[in-house]
């Protein structure tokens, strides 16, 4: 799989980006090259050393399970090259495996910076849950310049109390000999950001922390503000309208009516938030310059005659900005009756019959069979003016015809039409 993302801004610069996705047996193999210039975002900030060029190479694989679990590893190379003419190279890799309850994983990171000594850092990191109580502890350590233990810590996450995420925990630092004690409690959803922290170090340094935020998104059907707990400016968003669309046309106009409680997904992922009474979601939060698929989320759509005229759209937003997506719904109609074969005066249903649903210039839309006893449903069918008949060519195959062809009208205030029903017999012989 590959991909390519220009982006082009008064504002912000210009970037190319080229993304490779590959896979040989058992390894998933990633590359990503992106050519900056007077580009800044929230990855890449502008600096007296800005980036202008940053290439990755990652390599994902893991080891079949044995007399031990399945082991995922993970082994990055990157190359950041920069306007000062300096270069960072890094290598890292990840282990990690889980058993008995326990998740272990292991993090390595090796850096050389232009004219810098190179360094080597890890972490190996050992987690479990206590009657719902998340308990991690870390081993620091480091192998270059030196090969020692840097850090030890431990943490405790109950779980939230109320609106407040808590936290708990112990860090001792091997190389300045110092142990730290910390409790935080963290509100990072809703309209606003609200954090507690406090700690306290055998050197009898006490600090205490009190983070308020808040962040603004303007939704430009409405023309308003909303408000949010992350930041929004470098970010973008989505102001999304559903609607009934009654004359099938796609465009939101008068006897349109807008849809409560429809959502979408981005790139396949959860969305919890959903459409209001005026049919509108505005989706904020969206990272910027990365395309993003916006599709309905199909289980939202509580009538099963509904269509979504379009499925979904991709986008790539940009910071601050709002993209304005219409989502035109449709209503279907639905077509059922009973096929029957008549012999020796008797009717019964017959199976395997092909059922067709014609338009008025005589195209075959839509096809289905009759079950086991005859019953068929034609479902999905457009609004309009049709006909429904049994397939010509299967009636010569088989030798037999039909009585009856139905005319029928699928209207948005009568979507269902039932007992189009049919009755075939045998070709008479002249």
């Amino acid at each position: 799989m590959a991909s390519t993302s220009i982006v082009s801004d008064s504002e912000s610069g210009n970037a190319v980006e080229i993304d490779l996705q590959t896979r040989i047996n058992e390894i998933t193999i990633g590359f990503n090259d992106v050519y900056l210039s007077d580009f800044f975002s929230e990855e890449y900030l502008p600096s007296a050393s800005a980036v202008k060029r940053s290439s990755k190479l990652d390599f994902n694989t893991a080891i079949p399970p044995s007399f031990l679990p399945r082991i995922p590893i993970t082994l990055g190379f990157k190359r950041n090259q920069y306007e000062n003419g300096g270069e960072l190279f890094e290598i890292t890799n990840q282990l990690s495996m889980s058993a008995h309850g326990f998740a272990m994983t292991n993090n390595l990171t090796h850096q050389q910076l232009t004219d810098q000594q190179a360094t080597a850092n890890g972490n190996f990191q050992l987690s479990t849950n206590v009657d719902q109580v998340r308990l991690r502890s870390t081993i620091g350590y480091a192998l270059k310049p030196n090969s020692e233990l840097t850090n030890l810590a431990l943490t405790l996450d109950p779980g939230q109390y109320k609106d407040y995420r808590l936290s708990f925990g112990i860090n001792h630092s091997l190389q300045q000999d110092v142990t730290e004690y910390s409790a935080t409690a963290n509100k990072l959803l809703g309209k606003y950001s609200l954090s507690f922290g406090a700690r306290y170090n055998t050197n009898n340094e006490i600090n205490l922390d009190v983070r308020f935020s808040v962040g603004f998104g303007y939704e430009p059907r409405r023309k308003s503000w909303k408000q949010d707990s992350r930041t929004l400016a470098n970010h973008g968003s989505v102001s999304a309208r559903f609607f009934l669309d009654a004359n099938q046309d796609g465009i939101f106009d008068e006897g349109d009516e807008p849809l409560e409680d429809i959502s979408v997904r981005l790139n396949g992922g959860f969305n919890k938030e959903r459409s209001d009474e005026e049919g509108i979601l505005f989706v904020t939060g969206i990272p910027a310059h990365n395309p993003t698929n916006v599709v309905i989320a199909p289980e939202t759509l509580i009538d099963p005659l509904w269509t979504a005229a379009l499925e979904g759209v991709q986008i790539e937003p940009r910071p601050g900005h709002a993209i304005q997506i219409d989502f035109p719904i449709f209503t279907s109609g639905e077509i059922d009756g009973t096929v029957y074969l008549s012999k020796d005066g008797r009717e019964n249903g017959v199976g395997r019959v092909t059922v067709e649903l014609v338009d008025q210039n005589n195209r075959v839309i839509s096809t289905t069979e009759t079950a086991y006893d005859g019953f068929y449903i034609l479902s999905n069918a457009p609004l309009g003016d049709y006909l429904v008949r049994i397939s010509a060519a299967q009636l010569g195959i088989l030798g037999l015809q039909s009585q009856n062809e139905e005319s029928i009208t699928i209207k948005g205030d009568n979507p269902y039409i039932n007992g189009i029903d049919f009755t075939l017999e045998a070709i008479k012989p002249n």
